[in-house]
């Protein structure tokens, strides 16, 4: 099973602060990655935080990172571009918590989580062009994260170029233990129109332990405040001493199916 540490998660987040090229050691880190249930080679990015309006990506090279769970540590190293690769395999195990540390210039960012389940979809499909409807199981209560993507009707091959239509830290909902129905709102992102011209959906999914959903909805909360953007604020960090980004344990799923 596949799983992603956004990490989705996932961020780029712009400190607000200018810094010199002379002082980059001593700014502040943005952290990118997921680690899965599969025995496999974890990776995650590290790179420096920007000024505001600063688009490129500055690799930070020298950063010790430890994912440790079921009193065992693994290590990775730095492999280019600010890409980290597990030293070997190892996978999260569902249910299992687990502590990741990272240590740049001295300074040691951590943060303490729960890896979640795994979930069964039954089925996906449309709901009146403006709901994905899906049936699915879990074993315990957690949520779910979700990304949207189109394409147009083509052969489902290497070459069929799908198009996101969804930011990366709104779509977070709880679901329940056991079985049951979840829509997801899919209208708020484009209309019956737009989706006459791009008929094939993909659905990404992510499980998310409580932790990493409630900020990623902090975080959304934060980004859509007029207020905070007006006073140029830094945003939440999920890791201590001043870390953003995430890196975070889940399961990933994907289903293609045809809006009618």
């Amino acid at each position: 099973m596949i799983a992603i540490l956004i990490i989705a998660l996932a961020y780029s987040c712009n400190k607000q602060h200018n810094y010199s090229p002379s002082n980059f050691e001593d700014s502040v880190i943005v952290v990118k990655g997921h680690i899965s249930d599969s025995i496999e080679i974890q990776q995650c990015q590290i790179t420096f935080a920007n000024d505001i309006g600063d688009t490129s990506l500055l690799a930070c090279k020298n950063a010790e990172i430890t994912v440790s769970s079921l009193s065992i540590t693994n290590t990775f190293s730095h492999s280019a571009n600010g890409t980290y690769l597990s030293d070997s395999p190892f996978a999260l195990i569902p249910g299992s918590n687990y502590s990741i540390k990272i240590t740049h210039n001295n300074k040691i960012r951590e943060a303490d989580s729960k890896m979640p389940y795994p979930i069964n979809i039954d089925s996906a499909y449309n709901l009146g062009n403006s709901h994905i409807h899906l049936v699915l199981h879990s074993p315990k209560e957690q949520y779910l994260y979700y990304e949207l993507q189109i394409a147009h009707l083509d052969s489902l091959d290497a070459d069929t170029v799908w198009q996101n239509v969804n930011s990366i830290d709104r779509n977070v909902i709880p679901i329940i233990e056991g079985e049951q129905d979840v829509n997801l709102n899919a209208i708020n992102y484009y209309g019956y129109s737009y989706i006459a011209n791009y008929p094939m959906i993909k659905l990404q999914i992510q499980t998310l332990n409580a932790d990493v959903a409630k900020y990623l909805l902090y975080l959304h909360e934060f980004s859509s405040s007029a207020s905070n953007l007006s006073e140029s604020k830094n945003p939440p960090a999920y890791f201590s001493n001043e870390c953003y980004g995430l890196l975070y344990g889940s399961q990933k799923y994907e289903v293609i199916f045809k809006m009618d």
